[in-house]
């Protein structure tokens, strides 16, 4: 069996939309918040859209082919991201009035509620992996670690902390195994499951780094006392 993670190329935003959608089915806070079966497989992919349009045009976003087949994604904000373009900005508006339209009530506290997970990260510069999604029929076989070793890898060429949230308490000892640490667990909204925030540690401090912009980012996090 043939496996290899590369980035995602922009005209296959559409595939990794579709496959986080079959990914996250069963998530039970995005169930919470977009109620609805069929309307919220409707709207999933316009909403894995809207969220990784930015990632795909910085690089950051991967994902796992086997045997030619895309299994698996992952989309990650790299530390002190530059904004999106003006094309991204309209692609990523398109899909939100998508979603607006099919849950005209529920999309407005989906949106904010998200927005609202970015006062719970790390003070000092850090990679973000905002979702990561396995083709349910090919789970359990190592791609999810695989889908993480790119950005961790950058993360400690530079001596930086990873962070993210999860809604899946089966989930933490797979991230404890690929060495984060649970910070803290969030009640966003009332009467909805849970959501739990993890940070993989700085793992390396490294001794020289020459690439300008990698120095202007571990100086940051030096200053903030690591």
């Amino acid at each position: 069996m043939e496996r290899r993670v590369r980035t995602l190329r922009a005209s296959e935003i559409g595939r990794a939309s579709h496959l986080l959608a079959r990914a996250f089915v069963a998530d039970p806070f995005l169930g919470y918040l977009l109620p609805g079966a069929q309307r919220r497989q409707l709207a999933f992919p316009p909403f894995f859209r809207s969220a990784i349009h930015h990632q795909v045009e910085l690089g950051t976003v991967w994902v796992c082919e086997q045997d030619g087949r895309m299994v698996g994604v992952s989309a990650w904000f790299p530390p002190d991201s530059a904004p999106p373009g003006t094309l991204t900005r309209l692609r990523t508006a398109a899909n939100t009035a998508m979603i607006r339209g099919l849950f005209p009530r529920a999309s407005g506290r989906l949106l904010n509620t998200f927005a609202g997970f970015d006062a719970h990260h790390p003070a000092v510069p850090h990679w973000y992996l905002s979702f990561i999604g396995v083709d349910p029929d090919a789970q359990g076989c190592g791609i999810g670690r695989a889908l993480l070793d790119p950005a961790i890898e950058e993360a400690d060429r530079y001596g930086l902390p990873c962070y993210l949230e999860t809604p899946y308490p089966e989930t933490h000892l797979f991230y404890n195994r690929n060495g984060f640490e649970l910070t803290a667990e969030l009640h966003p909204v009332d009467g909805a499951p849970p959501v739990w925030t993890m940070t993989r540690p700085t793992q390396t401090v490294p001794a020289q780094i020459e690439d300008p912009d990698a120095v202007r980012v571990y100086e940051a996090w030096r200053d903030t006392g690591g």
